[in-house]
């Protein structure tokens, strides 16, 4: 269990990360909140397939 409790946090920093870093290029609060969402979706959902694939093998 501890270890989707680390993942968690570690998306949460990601999206802290990826937020601040778009609203530093210039976007807008709603803007950076957003791409932030889709980009660490994204990052999960790409883990996910890897993991998936692996476990076929």
């Amino acid at each position: 269990m501890p270890e989707s409790h680390d993942r968690s946090e570690k998306h949460v920093e990601d999206h802290e990360e990826i937020k601040e870093a778009e609203k530093q290029m210039g976007k807008g609060e709603d803007d950076a909140e957003a791409s932030a969402v889709r980009t660490v979706t994204k990052e999960q959902s790409r883990k996910f397939e890897t993991e998936d694939d692996s476990d076929t093998e």
